[in-house]
């Protein structure tokens, strides 16, 4: 198991991981692309097994914290129960125990460390949602980045979620834009990943 996770892991890394899904017993899948998500936890209760699934066309990197994302679900929901929120102080704590373990064991570049302690002081849904851990996990992508919105100009139009926005105006770490087709405004990510459209 663990060397079929190597290509998709940091070094070193796939034995903890292949670890992970033996102790926990988990149908863990990897995933084509998927716009809305990086990763999925499920459990269902007329299983005896959890579900752990990640995109594989994550950097290793964004594909080693995407899955310990994952895992902390399934751990919160282990020690806690089912009905804990989903990304509460529960799943906080997990997450932090998992991501603390390879920070000391010091898989991370430095730059990508520090956005990682600074995260780990309160982990958000997504690392998408960490404008200084998305910038770093960049960085490590296999192939060519999609433009974020804040690198777009005031007036362009983009695909974000299968609709079509106009860029505004940013605003601190998110940025008013209007849906084009609904013409009503909304505060998007700055550093969420868009697709350019040509106006016109």
């Amino acid at each position: 198991m663990a060397n079929a996770l190597e290509r998709f892991l940091p070094e070193g890394c796939a034995p903890t991981i292949a670890s992970y899904i033996l102790e926990h017993n988990v149908k863990f899948r990897i995933s084509k692309s998927r716009q809305t998500k990086l990763g999925d936890y499920r459990k269902d209760p007329k299983e005896n097994f959890h579900r752990i699934s990640v995109n594989g066309d994550l950097n290793p990197y964004s594909f080693l914290v995407t899955t310990l994302h994952e895992f902390a679900h399934l751990t919160s929901f282990e020690k806690f129960g089912p009905r804990i929120k989903p990304h509460g102080k529960e799943w906080k704590q997990e997450f932090r125990v998992f991501l603390l373990e390879f920070i000391n064991r010091n898989v991370f570049p430095k730059d990508l460390e520090s956005a990682l302690m600074n995260y780990t002081m309160n982990p958000k849904a997504t690392s998408c949602s960490d404008p200084r851990l998305m910038l770093e996990l960049r960085k490590f992508s296999k192939e060519e980045t999609a433009p974020l919105l804040e690198e777009l100009n005031n007036g362009e139009l983009f695909q974000f979620q299968n609709r079509i926005f106009e860029k505004i105006q940013k605003r601190r770490t998110r940025v008013k834009c209007r849906d084009i087709e609904r013409n009503r405004y909304y505060l998007i990510n700055a550093v969420a990943e868009v697709k350019r459209i040509q106006n016109g």
